[in-house]
């Protein structure tokens, strides 16, 4: 048996009203662009992607690119961290998505080098 979350159409009013309350545009830090350089098999700082105003939680996901050999996005914490294993410059987008599905998404670089 499926139940209905919306029956009237008051119900959708109200939901449709919630939902208004909590579309906010967002912004993320650190803003798009170049991010601090990384060495080789060094272990990197870590970057925290955040949302200005998250309504709810806050989520982190790839949008597009790569992240260097050897780093990870924690999609909870928004945390960028690891030890790169490859020379490379890196062009990725970080998207930040809160529970009610406002979006911001930004492009950034991270160069990792020999030395």
């Amino acid at each position: 048996m499926t139940k209905r979350l919306i029956k009237t159409k008051a119900d959708h009013r109200r939901m449709r009203a919630v939902m208004s309350e909590n579309t906010v545009t967002q912004t993320m830090t650190p803003s798009a662009g170049a991010l601090a350089a990384g060495v080789i098999n060094v272990e990197h700082a870590g970057v925290t992607f955040a949302l200005s105003a998250p309504v709810g939680a806050a989520h982190y996901s790839l949008a597009s690119g790569a992240l260097p050999v050897g780093m990870s996005l924690n999609e909870e914490t928004g945390v960028l961290s690891g030890t790169p294993t490859e020379v490379a410059a890196n062009s990725f987008s970080i998207r930040g998505t809160d529970d009610f599905g406002n979006t911001k998404v930004n492009a950034y670089t991270l160069a990792v080098t020999a030395s």
